[in-house]
């Protein structure tokens, strides 16, 4: 199956995960979830990790995830900067013992908050076991 648009073909298998994505000439933008569902997920990330992690470490993490949110509040979103503050975060959680099985609520929101990223957060997915 193709789909023909303007001059571009598209072949074989389109998956589509949470949300539209938008191929503008060469570059990709993934849309993914609303800001406002991204920042929920980011403010359910602060509490889950204050409740798992010891406090010198919750700080840690905490500050990297506001990071997140401030590098989502511009005009045109810092997304290599969120992904690298993501892949900051839990890599603080890691080393804190959390544990970031997939389906667990930790993975739920990390997952989440990649996803609007975009492609770039691949590798803290990745990192962790959160993609196949």
């Amino acid at each position: 199956m193709g789909i023909n648009i303007g001059k571009n073909t598209v072949r074989g298998d389109q998956t589509i995960i949470d949300g539209p994505q938008t191929n503008i000439g060469r570059d990709q933008v993934n849309v993914g979830p609303a800001p406002r569902e991204v920042r929920r997920s980011l403010d359910d990330l602060i509490d889950e990790a204050r409740r798992l992690l010891p406090p010198e470490r919750f700080a840690g993490v905490a500050e990297a995830i506001r990071g997140i949110d401030s590098s989502m509040s511009s005009a045109d979103p810092d997304r290599r900067k969120a992904a690298s503050r993501l892949g900051t975060a839990v890599e603080l959680m890691q080393q804190s013992g959390a544990a970031l099985e997939a389906g667990s609520s930790l993975a739920q929101g990390i997952t989440r908050i990649a996803q609007w990223i975009g492609p770039i957060a691949g590798s803290v997915l990745a990192g962790v076991g959160l993609l196949p």
